[in-house]
Order: C-alpha cells, then sequence, then structure tokens
C-alpha cells in the first residue's frame, strides 16, 4: 500500500492508477496529512461490488423472513 498526498497526486496520478491497475494494491490518499480517500484497481471495485450485492440479498432474504415468522 502506498500513500499520496493531494499535492503529491497533482503531478502524478497517472502513474499512481497505473500502479494501483498493475498490481492491485491501494493507494491511500491523503490532504494535510488526515486520510481522506483509497484508490483501488478496477478489479477490486468489482469484487466488493459483488460481495454488497451478496450482503444485501442476505438483508432481504432475513427481512422477509422475519416478516412471515
Amino acid at each position: 500500500m502506498s500513500t499520496h498526498s493531494l499535492r503529491d497526486l497533482r503531478g502524478n496520478l497517472g502513474a499512481v492508477v497505473r500502479a494501483v491497475a498493475a498490481t492491485g494494491e491501494e493507494a491511500i490518499v491523503t490532504d494535510s496529512g488526515t486520510e481522506v480517500a483509497v484508490i483501488i484497481s478496477l478489479a477490486d471495485y468489482e469484487r466488493l461490488h459483488e460481495h454488497a450485492d451478496v450482503v444485501d440479498a442476505l438483508r432481504l432474504r432475513e427481512q422477509r423472513a422475519n416478516r412471515y415468522s
């Protein structure tokens, strides 16, 4: 995992994004020393959304089961 300030990213955002895409390793973005964002690969983003969809489906199933019990 790498960490980059907003100031640093102004000059080399492309290189950071390419590194994240190539390695799959996320990059933390800081603003005045405070962590404010994360750059992740598209594959990781898609995986997160797949997991979120599964969690949503399980919650819905649980809500329906509780309604009828």
